[in-house]
């Protein structure tokens, strides 16, 4: 029946891109529940959205689908059409198979589809009630453990990474956003959490080289050397760290260009009085221990 409706329709003069695609998901018995219209990964993103907790009755039977240990099938009816085209198989599907919440099929779809273009902006007051509705929320540990399953082993297409370095390039925040960002502070739970995660990984060495080849040639802005100066001020390693510096450090030994750009670092510098006192304090208390 579907092929009869996709095929036989007339395609539109619409001059739009043609990047979008009619999809359809089924139940476990092969019973259509959902039509939606798309493009790029938008079809595969409906799991994550309902394990994040996204409402919608179509997001209730992915749950349950997840939930009961099944896959969710996903099929592409349809693609290479441009929005208005796209707009116009998505109503002929839903009519065509019917709706649940007019009983007219068993169809999820809470509209006969078509309605207003993609990327719609939502107004200052809605985004004020989504906001407020949300605010309090909390997932339960089912749900998390879910979320963390679907995100395991997951990463951005290089695509989707360009799209995301482009549309924040140049982007400054505001300063209320930035005062807003400056006195948010972890909890001691968070923290203790994020090092415990962070004492388990390793970086592979391919990464390592990636981090390495990225930093190549790489400057920090003087406004940025006066912040991480700021920061760093008056800051004591504790014993552990220190002993984990020295240790990296051992056997390791720097190369000419290194030791020159060190030595043309340290021309004309003079060490305040504080610091050449803290370093015979250091040395005598080294001299007494035999060190």
């Amino acid at each position: 029946m579907w092929n009869d409706i996709t095929w036989g329709m007339t395609h539109s003069s619409a001059s739009a891109r043609p990047d979008f695609y009619i999809y359809v998901m089924f139940r476990e018995d092969g019973t259509p529940f959902y039509i939606g219209k798309g493009k790029g990964p938008r079809m595969a993103r409906h799991d994550g959205y309902a394990v994040r907790g996204r409402p919608g009755h179509h997001y209730n039977i992915i749950r349950a689908m997840l939930a009961r240990g099944a896959e969710v099938p996903k099929v592409k009816l349809h693609e290479g059409l441009n929005e208005a085209e796209a707009f116009e198989y998505e109503r002929a599907l839903i009519a065509a198979i019917g709706r649940v919440d007019i009983q007219t099929g068993p169809l999820a779809n809470k509209t006969e589809g078509g309605e207003g273009p993609s990327g719609a902006i939502r107004s200052e007051d809605t985004r004020k009630r989504m906001s407020a509705a949300l605010k309090g929320h909390k997932h339960s540990p089912e749900t998390l453990a879910k979320i963390v399953a679907a995100r395991v082993g997951w990463r951005h297409t290089s695509e989707a990474r360009a799209k995301m370095s482009e549309t924040r390039a140049g982007k400054k925040r505001s300063p209320e956003v930035r005062a807003k960002m400056g006195g948010w502070k972890q909890t001691p739970e968070a923290r203790a959490k994020i090092a415990a995660s962070n004492a388990r990984r390793t970086i592979s060495a391919e990464t390592r080289v990636k981090m390495g080849a990225a930093n190549v040639g790489r400057k920090l802005t003087p406004e940025t050397l006066a912040k991480l100066i700021a920061a760093n001020t008056g800051r004591k390693q504790t014993r552990e760290a220190k002993e984990k510096i020295a240790a990296s450090k051992r056997g390791v030994s720097l190369s000419e260009k290194h030791k020159e750009k060190i030595r043309a670092a340290r021309l004309g510098h003079k060490q305040s009085p504080e610091t050449c006192a803290k370093r015979r304090a250091t040395w005598a208390a080294k001299l007494q221990r035999g060190g």
